[in-house]
């Protein structure tokens, strides 16, 4: 018992000298503040948010690191004979948990500040309960390693690494050091960035790599205690049983990783495999998807509030084209940036992620000349969440109508930015490989009235979205006259004349080995 309460009392007494020390509260200061100015970013995922708060935790590991470090080479020189009853190594337990707590607090406010004010909706997604301390061991990494180096040093080389890599590492990210030093700087961070996560494809959401990297980080922090235990006794057979121990326990971490690794990389692919929605934590089997208005969505599973937004991005689209175009609508489809989904949509689809913001351009003109693609019914082969069924539009009609429909939306949001419409009906041509007669015809047609081309895809749309129209009936249903070549590519001079109040050689067709749309009977 009067161990307990000196153990307490210590650890308080710890706690109120750290608070007063040069480190922890001005470190805290410039990190919120650095966190308060860079702000959320729009449209945030629960992955994104796992992302900033264990990058967080690593600098608030730094914060630790850099606080403990006095108040550890105290300890360090302090008498070997002590007269408290907590002896060598309550001691140094003492000073831990006093630091601990702390930097947890801070972390822990940083967690809900940015999920409290990330916009328009809270964090997307499913938080796997068991990936969550991750972070906060991480931070307490800090105060650890720190007491490790000064109780073998007696010195103060902890605050010395902090100066010298710090620094070098806040400006690596912010400005470009000489080539050298750059990449051993890089190389560095990289390590240090493996060491926290040796996961690839790491995802919050899922359910058995977030138990990995729980059990992984665990041991790793219990072997640096166990290092830290033998440092303080400096005894030989405390030392011997330090080190077993630590190299144990570093051991088993090592061997989670490596199994962990296994579950994620296929041995023989050499790529991530994909992950069915059953193994996200907390479901049992493929997320149901929503229909709103003649158009299916398959968000991810918690993603459910982001298809408003989805729909709201996407029906000017549909809105553009006659109404029987809906039946032809594609899938929207959600895939995961931090680790590949299983693909189960049997036709054509849209694929959006976890971390696009609608609201931004020019992600937002893709988005809608992909789905005017699809709807006009231009892909080819197997659907595919990774572009593989892209087929190119030469010298058919639709290829016009989506550059139309591109223009008439984007004009919807920025009627008076020239350059930004102009460079989303080019970005959208250069995905279809275009013949001269294309390019001539889709700058032309913003220009037509929008009912006159309503009129002629309302009664020709079985024939312009089946591909058997091409470029130059359009052309002359429309009065647009048209170079009469729509049977090549268009090459870089065709593309220059055509956007020549744009930087020549700005744009180009993306990818002319792509098969030809097929054309429907």
């Amino acid at each position: 018992m009067r161990r307990t309460a000196t153990f307490a009392r210590l650890t308080l007494f710890n706690m109120l000298r750290l608070l007063r020390g040069p480190f922890l509260l001005p470190g805290t200061a410039l990190f919120m503040a650095y966190f308060g100015w860079a702000g959320p970013f729009p449209g945030q995922s629960v992955d994104t948010w796992y992302a900033d708060l264990t990058s967080a935790g690593l600098l608030i590991a730094a914060i630790g690191f850099g606080a403990v470090t006095p108040s550890a080479v105290r300890e360090a020189r302090h008498p070997v004979v002590s007269t408290t009853p907590l002896g060598r190594t309550g001691r140094v337990l003492a000073l831990a948990l006093a630091a601990v707590p702390l930097l947890w607090a801070v972390l822990g406010g940083l967690a809900a500040w940015l999920w409290l004010t990330a916009g328009p909706l809270p964090p997307a997604g499913i938080v796997n309960p068991y990936a969550l301390p991750v972070p906060f061991l991480v931070a307490a990494a800090g105060p650890f390693g720190a007491m490790l180096l000064v109780l073998w040093t007696r010195s103060y080389l902890p605050l010395v690494m902090l100066a010298l890599c710090l620094p070098l590492y806040l400006v690596y990210n912010g400005i470009l050091l000489s080539e050298r030093l750059n990449s051993a700087v890089s190389r560095a961070s990289t390590a240090l960035q493996q060491a926290v996560s040796p996961f690839p494809d790491f995802s919050v959401s899922l359910a058995g790599v977030g138990v990995y990297s729980l059990v992984y980080t665990s041991l790793a922090l219990a072997a640096l205690v166990a290092l830290v235990v033998g440092a303080r006794h400096r005894v030989r057979r405390v030392l011997i049983a330090s080190a077993v121990t630590a190299a144990v326990l570093a051991s088993g971490a090592v061997g989670v990783a490596v199994h962990g690794n296994r579950t994620v990389w296929p041995e023989a692919a050499g790529r991530p495999r994909t992950y069915g929605d059953d193994e996200i934590h907390g479901v049992d089997g493929p997320w149901p998807c929503r229909e709103i208005e003649g158009v299916d969505y398959c968000p991810l599973p918690g993603y459910d509030s982001w298809v408003p937004s989805w729909h709201a991005t996407l029906s000017p689209v549909l809105e553009e084209l006659p109404g029987r175009a809906r039946a032809n609508a594609p899938v929207v489809w959600q895939d995961a940036s931090w680790f590949s989904r299983a693909f189960e949509v049997s036709g054509p689809a849209v694929v959006v992620s976890d971390y696009m913001d609608p609201s931004l351009q020019p992600w937002q003109s893709y988005l809608y000349a992909t789905f005017a693609r699809k709807t006009l019914g231009m892909s080819a082969g197997a659907p595919s969440p990774h572009g593989m069924d892209d087929c190119r539009g030469t010298g058919q009609a639709r290829s016009a109508v989506v550059v139309w429909v591109v223009d008439r939306v984007v004009s919807s949001h920025i009627p008076h930015d020239r350059f930004m419409r102009t460079d989303a009906v080019a970005t959208a041509m250069t995905d279809m490989a275009p013949s001269p007669a294309d390019l001539a015809l889709g700058r032309e047609i913003v220009a037509v009235p929008p009912d006159r081309v309503r009129a002629v895809l309302e009664e020709h749309w079985e024939e312009i979205s089946s591909g058997r129209m091409d470029t130059l009936e359009l052309a002359a249903l429309l009065d647009v006259r048209v170079p009469a070549d729509q049977t090549r590519i268009a090459g870089a001079p065709e593309w220059d004349s055509v956007f020549s109040d744009m930087n020549a050689g700005m744009y180009e067709t993306w990818n002319p080995s792509l098969p030809l749309c097929p054309v429907s009977p």
